[in-house]
């Protein structure tokens, strides 16, 4: 039996948000970073530090890094 998942950027991002880990998102050629706040079909809230956050529309991400061990 074959097992098949899509493992879509989305998805992704709501795996590291439920595990607490932080992420690299691409947009537009550069990497913004930090810990998920918030994800939806739209957007999404990065926290960079104590007094920065990034918002980041789902649509502009082409790439994620998850900073832990692949699933």
């Amino acid at each position: 039996m074959i097992d098949s998942t899509l493992y879509t950027i989305g998805t992704a991002l709501m795996h590291a948000k439920d595990a607490a880990v932080e992420v690299e998102v691409l947009v537009d050629g550069h990497w913004v970073g930090g810990a998920i706040r918030a994800v939806d079909g739209h957007g999404l809230v990065l926290a960079a530090g104590v007094d920065e956050h990034a918002v980041v529309r789902m649509a502009d991400i082409s790439a994620v890094r998850v900073l832990r061990e692949a699933p």
